[in-house]
């Protein structure tokens, strides 16, 4: 069992990573003993882990509801969440009352958002059930929802107040969902330089296979670093901002090929993509985006994005949340451990992704 605190003086918490979820039950007692609690989650996870934790959760709670969202991003709606709001402003669930995530990324930003506006704010807390919601969206309190113009386009920041990961829970994603986390692990590894990169670089086989000590491991070191950025820079002005390594044209991807393309996939993309705009621009250190996509063809990823559909990704990037004008502050990487962020066109972005869109 690892705990991992995210320093953020009274809205500080813990990240913990545990082989089962045993001990979520006790872990989770602070902010569920004699609340009101709702349990978001869809309906297979429900179905898979809710046994785990709902039997405990309302044995705890003065009150216990579950509500079922859709799977993946069709959870991250504004009408879905319509309808979970509908539920939580239902007669017994107060400001006292808890809201907690089981399952993805979706789930996690989609009930985080909730928490968020729900009676002004509630508690909420996530029991992340894949790779990528671990070591990346249940951590760091940014939720969101999906809006027709583009991605994560609604949201608030609204830090949870737990994290309970149970490492037993990633033995059964399906092997899509598995690629789209080590995505988000490459991009971490990237971000961190030495040790992570070369443990990523040279376990690819074994991450690919799902090697249970390794994925601990290389989860681990990645929350911790997502962790440091957030109490360095909780509302991104500045360091957070290098989180979003390759999402920029990754996001454009996401929105223009989905659901057939997960968001860790096409983050994937935006690494492979973006570094080679960087070398064009003589940043980055040249081979560095043939060395990126020769880990994720190692990690089961294939790192060459669709093609066609070009001009939609233009559109997808002029309405990039962080755009200014026309113009977009990217991060690009320089070597391992190092980035640069630099104020690009949007013009330029979409050559860039017209190389294979």
């Amino acid at each position: 069992m690892v705990d991992i605190p995210v320093p953020l003086g009274a809205r500080a918490y813990a990240v913990r990573l545990a082989p089962t979820f045993d001990g979520a039950d006790a872990s989770l007692a602070p902010w569920t003993d004699g609340r009101p609690v709702a349990l978001i989650a869809d309906a297979w996870v429900a179905d898979r882990w809710g046994p785990r934790v709902r039997g405990p959760l309302r044995a705890r709670a003065s009150q216990y509801r579950e509500i079922l969202v859709p799977a993946g991003e069709a959870a991250k709606r504004w009408s879905v969440a319509e309808a979970v709001l509908d539920d939580l402003l239902a007669p017994g669930f107060d400001r006292h009352g808890v809201v907690v995530a089981l399952g993805g990324g979706a789930t996690s930003d989609l009930a985080g958002f909730c928490a968020a506006i729900a009676l002004r704010g509630v508690s909420y807390v996530t029991l992340p059930t894949t790779l990528l919601a671990l070591v990346d969206a249940a951590v760091g309190g940014k939720t969101a929802l999906d809006h027709p113009r583009g991605k994560n386009l609604i949201g608030a920041f609204h830090q949870p107040a737990a994290v309970f990961g149970a490492l037993e829970a990633l033995t059964t994603l399906p092997a899509v969902e598995w690629r789209s986390g080590l995505g988000e692990v490459v991009k971490t590894a990237l971000l961190v330089g030495e040790p992570l990169w070369s443990a990523v670089r040279e376990g690819a086989t074994a991450l690919r296979d799902r090697d249970l000590a390794l994925t601990e491991a290389v989860t681990a070191a990645c929350v911790r670093h997502k962790a440091a950025v957030v109490a360095a820079d909780e509302r991104e002005t500045g360091l957070r901002a290098t989180l979003n390594l390759g999402h920029t044209l990754g996001h454009a991807f996401e929105h223009v090929w989905a659901p057939a393309v997960p968001h860790g996939v096409a983050v994937a993309y935006g690494l492979v993509l973006e570094t080679q705009l960087s070398e064009t621009l003589g940043l980055a250190t040249p081979g560095l985006a043939h060395e990126i996509a020769g880990v994720l063809a190692a990690l089961g990823i294939d790192p060459t994005p669709p093609r066609g559909r070009s001009e939609a990704v233009r559109r997808a990037l002029s309405l990039d949340k962080k755009a200014d004008g026309d113009r977009i502050l990217v991060p690009l990487l320089v070597r391992p451990g190092q980035v640069e962020r630099v104020l690009l066109s949007v013009s330029a972005l979409a050559d860039a992704a017209e190389r294979v869109a």
